[in-house]
């Protein structure tokens, strides 16, 4: 998937070139509040707007993610709390005794028994 995503990023980055450097006749912006006007190549003009659509873009999606990560860092934090409050609970219910080992429980045979009801062989 990397993969293709760097070989679309790269043919959009190669339409642009193409598009700026076939497009080099001299167009005058108009910057209507300031009342500035500036001439420049329609490819230059062309890539800035794309490139202030995607800065302008980004920063309204990242604005409205706020709400969203301000819930999810509480439900994190409720969660945790929730966690430390099942181990305690679990510790109190169940004491864990050091000298335990759940290793030296003998293996589970689930067919054993039915091997004994039915006359099979036995391991």
């Amino acid at each position: 998937m990397k993969l293709i995503s760097k070989l679309f990023a790269l043919l959009v980055i190669l339409l642009v070139m193409v598009f700026a450097l076939s497009n080099r006749a001299t167009v005058s912006v108009d910057l209507w509040p300031t009342g500035l006007v500036v001439d420049a190549p329609l490819g230059l003009v062309a890539c800035l707007g794309l490139i202030l659509g995607m800065i302008t873009g980004s920063t309204v999606i990242w604005l409205s993610m706020i709400p969203h990560q301000m819930l999810s860092k509480k439900l994190r934090r409720e969660m945790n709390i929730l966690k430390t409050q099942l181990d305690n609970a679990q510790k109190a219910v169940l004491p864990v005794r050091p000298d335990y080992d759940l290793t030296m429980l003998p293996r589970p045979r689930p067919l054993a028994r039915l091997r004994r009801l039915f006359g099979g062989p036995t391991p």
